[in-house]
């Protein structure tokens, strides 16, 4: 949706569609309120387009950008630690498996970005260009949310480096950090519609608080912490049900929510001891807090993705670890047996059907999965196998609309109207605005004659994915609308 199909990427008059609307905005439909907006990342897809339009490019790119932050760090690292130690951190950073999703996956590209623009800030104003550090900073706040907990983590940071004398010298610098997230929030609540983060349906939507953070707990151990540590472990999808809910009385789930609790207090302590591992651990914890569920409600447990910028304090400490070892061997081992883990995940993105079979090996009850390897199949010209997992998607989650969408749009190209507005209409009561769903309801009225009911259905939604008016199409221009948004 961001790249494919994407009508305002091709044309120079659409730019400032990109910019002043929300990311993904032309994907979700104008019925669809965004409210997330990056638009630096939205002007580098742009530009890739104008220049480099191949899909080759587009994760060239993202490894680009992978190899720049991890070159970025180590120059930051450098100035806080010996010089090995630095490197160690900075490689570990670089091939850890951890990252495949940030660099693998094009749409992951917010991840690099804002990762590439906090580094550099934070180095400028190490240096005191404070003027150029803010204008970085701006950019990372441009590519993804998560940067507005910067302010925070760099205030820990000058305490940690600087003590309370740092902290009234540099109370300016952080209050103008904190200037810029109220502007970029002022000028996204201007924008774009809605909180911060919209994360769609919530995952934990009717479970209670004490088995969310239960499950939390379990998730952050299992899924975050075991795999940074060990590389195995990574999942690739993260929505339900790949990870089981904790039960109310799990006694690992209570005794990891203890632990994860006593680390928080005693970071929060040595933090303000000024102690290095509790700087570290705050800045993790800060970096992870957007998406952690305890302040905003979200569509998924967690992703791989979200470790970009948090992984760096784990390395950080594991290289400062391995100094005091003061044997080279042990990290270059480390160096190489996650380089090995990270070659053998990689794979799992080559394509979109091995992707989603991988999925479907981690978690076979994943509905949305069965969706997307159907869709896959069908644009291969596979329709019995697409059938079969558009099937399976509405048996394991017969609220969701995709499945009965995509057997309607199967139905449809095969001319079989009929069953085609059965699904449709299945669709439309799991999700009575969804675009493509009101779109294709028009068309099969179309086909079926019935001209004032085609126009009737798109009163909902009323421009098509690249502004177009729906309500006063000539006859057959439903179809090309829903060619579109069918990709």
């Amino acid at each position: 949706g961001v790249l494919v199909n994407n009508p305002l990427l091709p044309d120079w008059r659409h730019l400032d569609e990109l910019l002043l609307g929300g990311y993904w905005a032309t994907a979700a439909g104008s019925s669809t309120p965004v409210s997330i907006y990056r638009p630096v990342v939205s002007l580098s897809y742009f530009l890739q387009v104008q220049t480099l339009n191949r899909p080759g490019a587009f994760h060239a790119l993202n490894v680009l950008l992978h190899g720049s932050v991890a070159l970025t760090l180590l120059s930051l690292l450098r100035r806080w630690l010996k010089p090995q130690t630095a490197l160690v951190a900075a490689l570990l950073f670089a091939v850890h498996p951890v990252q495949c999703e940030a660099v693998v996956r094009v749409a992951s590209r917010p991840d690099l970005l804002c990762a590439l623009f906090l580094l550099t800030a934070w180095g400028l104003l190490e240096d005191r260009k404070l003027l150029a550090a803010a204008g970085a900073y701006a950019l990372a706040l441009g590519s993804l949310e998560c940067a507005v907990v910067f302010p925070a983590v760099y205030a820990a940071f000058v305490h940690w480096r600087r003590g309370p004398d740092g902290d009234r010298r540099e109370f300016t610098t952080v209050a103008a950090l904190g200037l810029l997230v109220v502007g970029y929030l002022g000028l996204r609540g201007a924008l774009l519609e809605g909180p911060l983060i919209r994360g769609g349906t919530p995952y934990f939507g009717g479970v209670s608080a004490w088995v969310k953070f239960l499950t939390l707990a379990r998730f952050w151990a299992e899924c975050y912490l075991w795999p940074l540590i060990s590389g195995f472990g990574i999942f690739l999808d993260p929505v339900r049900p790949f990870f089981p809910d904790a039960a109310p009385k799990d006694p690992v789930a209570i005794a990891l929510l203890l632990g994860w609790t006593a680390l928080a207090g005693g970071s929060l302590w040595a933090a303000f001891q000024r102690r290095a591992w509790g700087f570290w651990a705050l800045f993790a914890a800060l970096f992870l807090l957007p998406t952690s569920h305890l302040l905003f409600r979200y569509d998924t447990l967690g992703a791989q993705r979200f470790l970009y910028l948090p992984s760096i304090a784990v390395f950080i400490l594991a290289a400062s670890a391995l100094e005091k070892i003061r044997t080279p061997l042990v990290a270059a081992a480390l160096i190489l047996w996650f380089s090995g883990r990270t070659l053998a995940l990689e794979g799992a993105w080559k394509d979109q059907r091995t992707y989603w079979t991988a999925v479907l090996a981690q978690c076979p009850g994943s509905s949305p999965a069965h969706n997307s390897l159907g869709v896959v199949m069908a644009q291969e010209g596979d329709l019995a196998g697409a059938e079969k997992n558009f099937e399976r998607a509405i048996a394991l989650a017969p609220g969701r609309p995709e499945g009965y969408y995509n057997l309607a749009k199967l139905r449809f190209d095969a001319g079989r109207l009929d069953e085609a507005a059965a699904r449709a209409e299945l669709a439309r009561t799991a999700y009575p605005k969804e675009p493509e769903n009101l779109v294709l309801l028009a068309l099969i009225a179309e086909r079926r004659g019935q001209a004032e009911r085609a126009r009737a259905e798109t009163q909902e939604y009323p421009t098509g994915p690249d502004g177009q008016d729906l309500e006063h199409l000539p006859d057959g221009g439903f179809e090309k609308v829903v060619e579109t948004r069918a990709a």
